[in-house]
């Protein structure tokens, strides 16, 4: 492992979510660490302050430092950047976040995890697995991991799992994966990639660079297509099909149960699995890790171990709290199959409760390539509330907006409605739920962007309505 002392590492927007992880890691393997941001997780960004790390709010020329020995910069940091222009004037290192993460790992054997859907679940578990194991494993995760509430773990073990982010084909800058994962691939980040073709062939590519295991979800076309151009006993595929796949799965009071079959005739590997997560999305996540399991050679009574004790990465169907018994939750869930995924979770754990998903949708470009796939995925919704674009910097496109989506969800739902900025319309969507929800009622809060503030807000701000509704009634409760 690289641990150089001396060396003074800067990074231009250190509050992302990636680049928190690689800042984090730098002061724990010794490196100097500063950097700027213009938002982030504030428990992360303190825990990096506490660390060491000298942070700046905003961005300024001045906050280059003349010792720095690289500036590492994500695909999220415009060209024009004051202080990327800054550092090319003054001739500093400049590194992609993906290839500080490369030189980071360069001392471990690499797990590499990408897909469209359920990397940082899917990291995470495998993470977890291992350090049950006794692995001790550094582990890098696109979300805070809530058992070592960082989205990092330092670990000295020999392995390193780390989640490939695929939105920028950065992903390919690891020069080093042992086992390669792509959980699934669907349509996504088309603006960078164009064509499904360049999108499957990214992932290809991403999964030759293995040199012991490629492990595939068996979901769309591009498995099926990937194993048939490349066969090798180094592939496995999960799933409903393929070499380890799932039967039996139940819900459970706390996650879900299921066994694990190999591809041979009742061949059984694993039963009874007790995973502390909800839905069959979150099963196949798990098949990633036995995968893993049985390419190291994991024991049983780990794998069991590891997925009874596993606490979800927050965003994840987290719950904020409650309010006169509505219950609220968190999720990161911003395309049609997550939201499906979530809702078929929810759906089949809560059977009786009344469910009301409130969407924030990410990005005008996502809505622009998968409007029509929006409007059909909150079938197991009761309820659609629907927030405006979270633009994350992009300009509006002509014809994407909610209101678009409002229209075109109409034809599969009775029950969708549209409200303004949530933090400026809170009281009218508080009342809102008030009038429409009974106790046990479940609301979810989905989405990439600000939503997440919604639902910590929510419970109190419901509280007050409910108070406010109950004196309107009796003026005697107002007291109580």
């Amino acid at each position: 492992m690289i641990k150089k002392k001396d060396k003074h590492i800067y990074f231009i927007g250190i509050g992302g979510i990636g680049m928190s992880a690689l800042a984090r890691i730098s002061l724990e393997q010794g490196y100097q660490v500063s950097g700027s941001t213009l938002s982030g997780e504030e428990s992360l960004l303190d825990s990096l302050e506490k660390l060491g790390a000298h942070l700046y709010r905003g961005h300024d020329a001045a906050y280059i430092p003349k010792d720095a020995t690289y500036i590492v910069v994500s695909s999220s940091i415009p060209q024009d950047n004051v202080e990327l222009v800054e550092a090319k004037k003054h001739n500093k290192v400049i590194l992609h976040r993906s290839e500080f993460l490369d030189q980071i790992i360069s001392g471990y054997q690499v797990i590499a995890v990408s897909g469209t859907h359920g990397k940082t679940t899917t990291t995470a578990l495998i993470g977890h697995m291992l350090d049950v194991a006794g692995y001790d494993p550094l582990i890098v995760a696109g979300g805070i991991m809530p058992l070592y509430k960082s989205n990092v773990r330092q670990g000295h073990g020999p392995w390193a799992v780390v989640e490939a982010d695929e939105s920028d084909g950065t992903f390919l800058n690891l020069s080093r994966i042992d086992i390669a994962i792509v959980t699934n691939v669907e349509p996504e980040h088309m603006e960078f990639y164009g064509t499904e073709e360049n999108l499957f062939s990214f992932f290809s590519k991403f999964l030759l660079k293995a040199s012991q295991k490629r492990i595939l979800g068996h979901l769309g076309t591009f498995c099926d297509g990937f194993i048939k151009q490349n066969h090798s006993i180094m592939n496995v595929v999960y799933g409903l099909q393929g070499t380890l796949r799932c039967k039996n799965v139940f819900p459970r009071a706390q996650g879900t149960q299921f066994d694990v079959h190999t591809e041979e005739p009742n061949s059984l590997v694993l039963e009874g699995l007790e995973l502390r997560l909800q839905g069959i999305h979150n099963v196949y996540n798990a098949l990633a890790a036995v995968a893993v399991a049985q390419a190291l050679g994991i024991g049983v009574m780990e794998v069991r171990k590891a997925f009874s004790t596993f606490k979800s990465v927050q965003r994840r169907l987290t719950y904020t709290g409650s309010s006169h018994g509505v219950h609220i939750l968190d999720d990161y869930a911003h395309h049609p199959t997550e939201i499906k995924a979530v809702l078929e979770a929810l759906r089949c754990h809560n059977p009786k409760q009344k469910i009301f998903i409130i969407f924030q949708p990410h990005r005008y470009t996502r809505l622009h390539h998968l409007m029509d796939l929006f409007a059909e995925s909150f079938g197991n919704a009761d309820e659609v509330i629907l927030l405006p674009v979270y633009s994350a910097g992009e300009l509006p496109l002509e014809g994407v907006s909610s209101d678009v989506l409002f229209k075109k969800i109409q034809d599969f739902h009775k029950k969708v409605y549209i409200f303004s900025q949530w933090n400026l319309s809170l009281p009218d969507l508080c009342d809102h739920i008030v009038r429409f929800t009974t106790p046990e009622d479940l609301i979810v809060c989905c989405g990439a962007g600000d939503i997440t503030h919604l639902a910590y807000a929510l419970p109190e701000a419901l509280e007050s309505v409910f108070t406010e509704v109950k004196a309107a009634v009796n003026p005697a409760l107002a007291w109580r």
